[in-house]
């Protein structure tokens, strides 16, 4: 399970991983989701190159009054957002 916005697992439950929530920007013209990026990612040598594909982007808070609240805490303004999966 992906917990966004939070660092722990609920009691009962292993963490797999933690990492930052990742996302395509907004503005981009394909569909998208929010997925949990580890924050030690693992990777192999010699594959890089431009594929045109989806890039990801951190989800960082916004507290700028055009959501419900206008509030942020307990999250920071314009800083990136954890997340934590978690299994059981």
């Amino acid at each position: 399970m992906m917990i966004p916005a939070k660092r722990s697992c609920p009691s009962g439950w292993t963490q797999e991983y933690e990492g930052y929530l990742m996302s395509e920007r907004h503005d981009h013209p394909h569909p998208t989701t929010y997925e949990c990026v580890d924050q030690y990612p693992e990777y192999l040598t010699g594959l890089s190159g431009n594929q045109n594909g989806a890039l990801f982007y951190f989800v960082r808070a916004n507290c700028l009054g055009d959501g419900p609240t206008g509030q942020c805490p307990p999250y920071l303004a314009k800083k990136q957002l954890t997340c934590i999966v978690c299994s059981k």
